[in-house]
């Protein structure tokens, strides 16, 4: 239900938002759909692409900002801006979410909650593809709930922005780059800042990235790098400490194509590195502190060929995780995968059908699989159906982590989700809407939990890591889009619901997601030089009193090469916990300038 504290001009607002469709300007532009990078994905499956004209046309400023509009995606805000963030999809926790970049799994072995520090600017970002429920057939361990695959730009060009704003926030960004014949060189930094919004949540951000590339006729290779420095006052994040953390991530990538007539290849490698030093209590560092390296090697052959009806892709896929830590010790893994995905096409449709294979060591291996069918009902109107395996293992924080405020489990099992979903989409040049239904059954779900007991003072007692037998969901998803002359919306309106939910203990975690969603982000340009971008989230937190209506507002005035804009965050000023015992950051004004060719 919605909230009872709604006042009349918030209703007046989404009222507003949510029926502009009817009273913009007459339809004239399609929708533009890019053709995507990697072949193997299943077209049975749904996936949603951003490109960066959207990411343009809704001032996107941030990672934060970019997540939190797209509706099928779900971000808990630790501190202001891009300080850090968790991402969750479809009533997933944070290490469920699989994040790529240029189709290289990016998810950090150490903690989920590194996944959102990537090493280069939004800027830098060609487009994003979503890809809805378990992928793990495709994508291996970690695609437990969804997937998020960045595709970064390889082409060149001048971009600068500098905005200023509450709680002497400062952001500085810098694109440029150079073309020679088919070579393309591309270099960008960033620099945030800010006191924080609130005491101890201060952060200086710094980002650092080049990107080369070469396209030939039948050949194309691309390097990609990057450095993050990120420091962050950490209050009450993890625990209820004053806590502080300074971190600093490198990745590094080559990607090689190669083009045979029938038979496509393709060779990536990558290396991540991340140096994170963490104190428990800033005011008395000797209490607990922790320094941790983590590192990553990625090596992947794949190929895809097709005959007439048929199209298969298969590959070999390692990789090495390692960990030493001050507090956890060294870890370290390996892990092989060797995967073949099919496809028939039938005269409306076709049949997908996919295996993996996963050795790990120390561990039993394990098969992923996955089945689905599409087929065009009409023209426009697509129904698809599928249902597959799909696996994570934990984190080296979630198996050896031990603080005053946290205790890991050496014991725990791997995750294991079966996923049944289906869908069925109207498309049309200018439009499109999609309702879809999935049921993820979950087995060994990782929680970080305390057990109820009336005679303990719960916040006295540390969270544990353990195994929860058995947390299904399911739900259904509304998405709509509409690109306009002038305009574009985007809405959204997701419900979860969970299923044999075992009691006994309280969740940190695993059960801390929005079970109602309802999201709407419009971009409306009525003058040449004049132009409105307004985003709207309601989200009530599952078995919580915590939810809350979200506005955010942007007034631009464009010029020739010159855009000028005053944004304000969370218009209402609502504070909700979407993780116990942390305030979601209140109103926040910035203003920007932003020089582009």
């Amino acid at each position: 239900m919605v909230d009872k504290s709604f006042s009349c001009f918030k209703r007046l607002v989404l009222i507003i938002l949510l029926t502009s469709t009817f009273l913009l300007p007459e339809i004239v532009e399609k929708v533009e759909v890019k053709e995507r990078i990697f072949s193997h994905e299943f077209n049975s499956k749904d996936m949603i692409i951003i490109s960066d004209k959207d990411l343009k046309l809704l001032k996107i400023k941030n990672f934060t900002d970019l997540y939190s509009f797209i509706t099928v995606l779900n971000v808990h805000r630790r501190g202001q801006s891009d300080s850090t963030f968790d991402l969750s999809m479809r009533g997933s926790n944070f290490e469920q979410v699989l994040m790529l970049v240029n189709g290289i799994p990016m998810n950090n072995p150490q903690t989920g909650h590194f996944n959102s520090g990537l090493a280069f600017t939004v800027q830098d970002i060609e487009r994003i593809e979503i890809i809805r429920g378990g992928s793990s057939t495709t994508y291996g361990a970690g695609a437990f709930a969804g997937v998020v695959n960045i595709i970064l730009k390889r082409k060149s060009e001048f971009h600068f922005t500098v905005s200023v704003g509450k709680n002497d926030f400062f952001s500085s960004i810098l694109s440029v780059g150079k073309v020679f014949k088919n070579f393309n060189v591309r270099l960008s930094w960033q620099r945030n800042n800010s006191s924080g919004f609130y005491p101890g949540q201060e952060f200086d951000l710094y980002r650092l990235s080049l990107a080369a590339s070469f396209t030939g006729k039948e050949t194309e290779i691309g390097f990609f790098t990057g450095y993050l420095n990120n420091d962050f006052g950490a209050a009450g994040f993890y625990a209820d400490y004053p806590s502080l953390e300074e971190m600093g991530s490198f990745f590094s990538q080559f990607l090689l194509r190669k083009i045979f007539k029938r038979i496509t290849c393709s060779f990536t490698v990558s290396y991540n590195t991340l140096d994170d030093f963490f104190t428990l209590d800033r005011y008395e560092p000797d209490f607990f502190q922790n320094q941790s390296l983590s590192k990553q090697i990625y090596l992947n052959f794949s190929f895809s060929y097709k005959l007439k009806r048929i199209k298969a892709t298969g590959g070999l896929e390692f990789k090495n995780e390692s960990m030493e830590s001050s507090s956890m010790g060294y870890h370290r893994r390996n892990r092989w995968t060797i995967y073949l995905n099919t496809n028939y096409l039938l005269k409306k449709g076709g049949i997908d059908a996919g295996i993996r294979s996963n050795h790990i060591s120390d561990e039993n291996s394990n098969l992923t699989f996955y089945a689905g069918i599409y087929h065009h009902i009409a023209s426009g109107l697509i129904f698809k159906a599928g249902c597959g395996k799909s696996f994570r293992i934990p984190s080296f924080t979630e198996l050896y982590y031990e603080s005053p405020a946290n205790i890991g489990n050496p014991e725990l099992k791997p995750e294991v989700s079966f996923n049944f979903e289906t869908s069925l989409s109207l498309l049309t040049h200018q439009q499109s809407i999609t309702l879809a239904l999935f049921y993820r059954n979950q087995k060994n779900v990782i929680d970080w939990i305390k057990l109820l007991d009336n005679e303990i003072d719960m916040d006295t007692i540390p969270w544990e890591a353990r195994n929860i037998e058995k947390n299904d969901v399911t739900g259904f998803e509304i998405n709509y889009r509409l690109n306009l002359k002038r305009a574009m919306v985007i809405a959204g309106v997701e419900k979860l619901f969970v299923i044999n939910r075992n009691s006994g203990f309280q969740s940190k975690y695993g059960l801390r997601f929005p079970d109602l969603c309802i999201k709407t982000s419009m971009s409306y340009k009525p003058a040449s030089f004049f132009g409105i971008t307004a985003q709207y989230l309601y989200k009530r937190i599952y078995q919580t009193i915590e939810r809350g209506h979200f506005l955010n507002l942007i007034f631009g005035l464009y010029f020739k090469n010159v855009e000028i804009s005053l944004g304000v965050d969370n218009v209402f000023k609502t504070i909700i916990e979407e993780i116990p015992g942390l305030k979601t950051p209140g109103r926040w004004i910035y203003f920007s300038i932003v020089y582009h060719q």
